[in-house]
């Protein structure tokens, strides 16, 4: 018996339209690429994918944390862009949003 990892079953370079740096892992088989005005999320061992259509005229970046649960967020391509955050387990569970980060102050 093979036991590959199911990340090891999906490759960025087998996924239509991934853009270098806007790749993110949800968990050990799931793959959050941004696709448009969505986050795709690809399963490895599934093989389907399923869309997040986002807020606003596209998605600039996205992250991806196993904290809290597990969370998605992205932002609006805009010259005051908003995060949104979302539930991994069920990305249409909206968890918040952050208005105009452009002018968020951020401390280390």
């Amino acid at each position: 018996k093979n036991d590959i990892a199911a990340t090891e079953l999906l490759h960025v370079k087998d996924i239509y339209g991934v853009v270098p740096g806007q790749v993110s892992y949800a968990d050990a088989r799931t793959l959050v690429t941004i696709a448009g005005n969505a986050l795709r999320f690809s399963d490895a061992e599934k093989g389907d994918a399923r869309l997040l259509f986002g807020a606003g005229g596209g998605i600039s970046c996205l992250a991806t944390t196993e904290s809290n649960g597990g969370l998605v967020a992205y932002a609006t391509k805009d010259t005051a862009p908003t995060v949104h955050i979302h539930d991994l387990d069920a990305p249409s569970a909206f968890v918040r949003s952050i208005p105009n980060v452009a002018r968020a102050r951020v401390s280390a």
